[in-house]
């Protein structure tokens, strides 16, 4: 059940930016103003665009069990469905000749309707499964290309600013809901449940093309003592900066999380035990540097390698079991 309406979830994603293609380009064939149909010419190309992306991501639901990422994920169903019925409204109201005002009055709703956090929570969760841009990044331009337009119309239609300035709110509080789940606030990396998430798809990967991984954790024994008597702010500075090493460190294809609030977390694919040893000492020296001189820190950081053979979170659990108490002996001082 959870692969069949994970599946059916990403159908209602392809829809509606099929829609929003067929949309576009009625607006386009209905544009007196060239420079106007050239502009719903290339949100009708975007949203083209993202068909790649869903189409391996469609493969790839089918093809393995995919951990459930929504909560709720019949509600997002019934959600996505529903807004796909108002945009297919929305392109009935598109008729031949339709004043400017009109027709980006009508693009607003359904900008606003595409505005659903299951499409950033598919993209930041599988973002690794697909060698398809992901589409969120073209997203972020076209909403800030679309709101650049409506504020220049404006001296038209002045309402348009208005509608410019609420898209932006939506496509923020977008981006927050979608996070608020799987990304930490703090360090802005996934935190355990997303890293888990995002990690059981890098171990199928691993099994599949029978590569080993590895598996770092660092760890900043007790932070809020190092800081004490300086604040929620400073603590959560050297979290951010701890963060900061760890993504300039591994690779693009690293997965980083916050695995808790001392103890970050990381899955190298492909990646032997002597090349996770190596970062793993890079990293030991970078987040020794950013602690107080004077603070009574413990700075650990241990690697564990495996290949994933057969029971893939087992195996994936069991490394990081082994990780753990890695660190935990590694904290205490005792020799393995």
């Amino acid at each position: 059940m959870t692969t069949n309406i994970l599946v059916e979830i990403i159908q209602e994603c392809m829809l509606i930016d099929r829609l929003t293609v067929e949309f576009y380009n009625r607006l386009s064939a209905s544009a007196a103003n060239p420079s106007l149909k050239r502009f719903w010419d290339n949100l009708a190309n975007e949203g083209g665009a993202h068909q790649g992306y869903w189409n391996q991501l469609l493969l790839q639901a089918n093809a393995q069990d995919l951990p459930q990422v929504f909560d709720d994920p019949l509600q997002v169903k019934t959600e996505l469905q529903t807004r796909a019925e108002n945009m297919k409204s929305l392109i009935n109201e598109s008729e031949p000749n339709l004043p400017a005002g009109r027709a980006f009055n009508l693009a607003y709703r359904l900008e606003s309707y595409k505005l659903h956090p299951a499409f950033r929570t598919l993209f930041r969760n599988f973002n690794t499964l697909v060698p398809e841009p992901v589409p969120e990044r073209l997203e972020d331009a076209t909403i800030a290309r679309f709101s650049e337009v409506l504020r220049k119309q404006s001296a038209v239609t002045p309402e348009l600013k208005t509608i410019a300035d609420t898209l932006q709110v939506l496509w923020e509080q977008n981006r927050f809901l979608a996070g608020q789940s799987t990304i930490d606030e703090v360090s802005l990396l996934h935190n355990r449940r997303g890293f888990l998430i995002v990690a059981t798809q890098q171990a199928f990967l691993a099994k599949r093309n029978n590569k080993p991984v590895a598996l770092l954790m660092t760890d900043i024994t007790d932070i809020k003592r190092i800081v004490e008597g300086r604040g929620r702010p400073r603590e959560n500075d050297v979290i951010r900066k701890a963060s900061a090493i760890l993504k300039k460190i591994l690779r693009g294809s690293d997965l980083i999380g916050r695995y808790n609030a001392d103890t970050f977390i990381a899955l190298l694919p492909d990646t032997p035990m002597e090349g996770g040893q190596i970062v793993a000492q890079k990293i030991q020296r970078e987040v020794r540097k950013i602690i107080p001189a004077t603070a009574d820190a413990v700075i650990s950081t241990v690697v564990v390698q495996g290949n994933i053979m057969d029971d893939v979170e087992t195996e994936l659990h069991e490394l990081i079991r082994q990780a753990e108490y890695k660190l935990l002996v590694t904290k205490s001082g005792t020799v393995l």
